[in-house]
């Protein structure tokens, strides 16, 4: 049998976050745009680009949501709705 190592009163370690990727869908909808208007904004600097695997787009999910919490903040300070 396997036995666990004696507790030795060091701190352990936290493992470290592992990034969510999300895909194209999944990004969509979060931000509420068509895949048009998403490349628009991917072009002109103004979304995080992709992370490219292979022939598949993947988008860190903290960039997407720091994306929308910008845009909000953005919205708010102009008064928008």
């Amino acid at each position: 049998m396997h036995q666990s190592p004696e507790p030795s009163g060091e701190p352990v370690p936290n493992p470290p976050q592992v990034e969510r990727l999300l895909r194209l869908p999944q990004v969509l909808s979060i931000v509420g745009l068509s895949t048009s208007r998403l490349y628009e904004l991917i072009a002109s600097g103004e979304f995080t680009s992709p992370v490219k695997v292979g022939r598949t787009s993947l988008w860190p999910a903290s960039e997407v949501h720091a994306w929308v919490t910008r845009q909000v903040a953005a919205s708010r300070r102009k008064g928008g709705a």
